[in-house]
Order: structure tokens, then sequence, then C-alpha cells
């Protein structure tokens, strides 16, 4: 599970990498008059999607630092952080036209492992994210459009991690206890908390219950480990009501199970399943019913969820036989089309392409490693 005291851009990577897209722009070609396609009558296709780079400036260019882009809104707004040379976190929001804004949340520390991330952004350009303080305490903060904050903790809590806000403004994530023990929080617009727990989780170091998104409903899903460190997805209604799954294959070994990563307006879940050493996406229907999938060139090693917008389409990633890594878009009829950034080097065993979110305009944010594995944001549209 998650370790809360690592830096805010190692969080990210297991998050994510282990929950993107500005809306895609349907162009007006102009042959003969807008709109009226050609004087013969033929269609004129689309472009393909294109890649924009994003990196924020101060931005580190070495191993394991650099850009996270995390999030879109249907506006094409994006928010995400980076980590500069020293190994502190920034946060940025990146507008529309490309405008890119830094910032850093009141309290955040200066040092290595500190600093400031943002993990969702909504309609109204909201953020929400973590910081670390200068005593390595993590705490939760919204970032409102118009560039004011507002903090806070869970009452009682030792370290706050919010990861996901709906356009309400509802927020949902996890806090550590003082024996560093997860427990989901859901914190209303008004500001009020309610906290909880999986009956089964496990009571342990940085294990426990662990949210990871919230839909537009208020619906929470996410993952508890049992006293076994099994994985087990769960799904916590509006009205506090607990539910828990497994989705098939899912393996019941240590470090095995089900992990859900998101869930859109429609209440179709997804996530990954780990068994005998393999990861496999999948899809979980409002209906409570299962699609176990891997895209057509994974090898052994299979591959994982991020990503689910409201029309149904995913993102992950996967990787191939080589042990490179691809990100993947499965359209809501099954069918796959691999992501690879035309910037990522393509060789075996490298990081590749790691798609975090789509929106509902089918516009994708995530990360791709260069060949020193630095970090670069990415949104393709």
């Amino acid at each position: 599970m998650i370790n809360v005291n690592q830096s805010i851009g190692d969080i990210s990577l297991n998050t994510r990498l282990v929950e993107a897209t500005p809306l895609i722009l349907l162009l007006c070609v102009v042959l003969a008059g807008c709109g009226g396609g050609s004087a013969s009558g033929g269609n004129v296709q689309p472009p393909p999607p294109g890649f924009t780079t994003i990196d924020a400036p101060g931005a580190g260019f070495v191993t394991f630092l650099g850009t996270n882009a995390q999030d879109i809104n249907a506006g094409g707004e994006i928010a995400g952080f980076f980590t500069d040379s020293n190994n502190n976190s920034h946060g940025f929001l990146r507008t529309s036209a490309g405008v890119l804004t830094v910032f850093d949340a009141p309290g955040a520390g200066t040092f290595d492992s500190q600093g400031t991330g943002s993990q969702a952004i909504n309609a109204s350009g909201d953020i929400v994210g973590t910081y670390v303080d200068g005593q390595f305490i993590s705490h939760g903060y919204i970032r409102s459009h118009d560039g004011s904050f507002t903090t806070f903790d869970v009452p009682g809590a030792y370290s706050t991690v919010p990861v996901s806000m709906n356009d309400a403004g509802v927020i949902t994530g996890q806090f550590l206890d003082t024996n560093n023990f997860a427990h989901g929080f859901v914190r209303a617009a008004d500001g009020t908390f309610s906290t909880f727990d999986v009956p089964g989780a496990v009571n342990s170091s940085f294990s426990g219950t662990i949210p990871s998104h919230l839909n537009a409903g208020g619906i929470v899903v996410g993952t508890f480990s049992d006293t076994s460190f099994v994985f087990h997805g769960f799904l916590r209604g509006v009205d506090g009501t607990l539910t828990t799954f497994d989705a098939p294959g899912a393996g019941a070994g240590l470090a095995e199970g089900t992990q859900a990563a998101g869930i859109n307006a429609n209440g179709a879940i997804i996530g990954t399943i780990f068994a005998a050493g393999a990861s496999h996406s999948f899809l979980r229907a409002a209906d409570g019913t299962y699609t176990v999938f891997d895209p057509p060139g994974a090898g052994s090693k299979g591959s994982t969820a991020t990503g689910i917008n409201a029309g149904g389409s995913i993102v992950g990633l996967y990787t191939d036989s080589s042990l490179a890594v691809h990100g993947y878009l499965r359209a809501p009829d099954g069918t796959f089309t691999s992501i690879d950034d035309p910037k990522v080097p393509q060789s075996v065993d490298y990081l590749g392409t790691n798609p975090v979110h789509i929106n509902d305009g089918g516009a994708i944010v995530g990360i791709f490693f260069d060949s020193l594995r630095a970090r670069h944001g990415f949104v393709r549209q």
C-alpha cells in the first residue's frame, strides 16, 4: 500500500503507475465552405490525437525527478506537480491555453521529500492535494480557482492524504493515526468529515482502508488489505454503506488480490487484479458484472487500469514481452489503442508511457519517462 512518508513524487508513481483527457477538438476542415466537406462528397477524417509535453519550470531532469500531470477537467485544465533538483515538490495548474502556474501550499516544507503535490481538479478549477511540512507530516489542501488556499486535517489524524474531489467539492482520501494505520475519510463541501474502516481491514503500519476515487454522486471506491495482507476492493455509498468485492481471478496470497482505482458517474469501476506474479485490468459494471482484460501485446506481467470516464473509456498501462511499458486506451466497445508518447525511447526495459486519467471529452494526461528515466507530463488530445 502507499507509504505516505515517501516523497510525493514516489506516492504518485506508486498509485498511478502506479486515476485523463482535455476535450478532443472536432476540427472543421474547410475545403469548399465550412461544414460542407469536399466538393466531391468525400469524408475528411479528423487528424489523429497529438501529444503535448508538459515540463514545469524548475523541474529536475534526472532519474525519477520531473513533472507529473495528474488530472484534467472537462474544460482542459490540468493539475499536477513536479519535483525540482532537490526532490522538493511543487504543484501546478495548466490552463487549456497552455499557461502554467506553479504554486506551493501554505506550510509546505522546502527540503528533500517535502513540498506540494496535486491530485485532482474539478470542473470549477479547484485543485485538491497534499503538502508535506517541515516535520514530514502530510496535510490536505484545496486551491480554489482564484488561487486562495484552504488547508485541512482529518480530526485526530497524524497524517492526511486526499486523493480525489468531485464537482460538488466532496473529497475523499486516507489518513493515518498515530500508529500509522490507514483509515478512509470523506470531507463534505461544508468541511465536515466522515471517517470509515472497511470491516476486515488489517490494523498494521501503512495498511488498512485506502480510498482511491469518488464519482459525481459521492460514491467512493478503494482498496483494503486483510489480516493476511491480501487486497480487496470496496465501494462506499453516499449513505455510508460499505460493499466489498473481489474481481474474478484475483490471487489470495500475500500482496495479491483486487485493487480498485476509479469509478465513473454511471457506477462502473476499474482497477487491477494481482495473481501469480502478474497483474490484469478489470472493469466492474454498475450491475456487478466483470470483464477482466489485457491489451493486445501485453506480456506475462500484464496490465493495470488507472482511469475511466463517464462514457466508459478506460486508460491504463501494460508491459510487453520485452518489459517495455506502454499506455493503452480501451474504448467502450472493447477495442484497444496503444499509447506511446513519441518522445519515449523505443528500447527494451523502459518505463515508457503511463496514462493516469481520461476526461469525458477523451483527453488523456499522464507521464512518460525519457532515456534518463526522468519524468515528463503529457496531454494527448
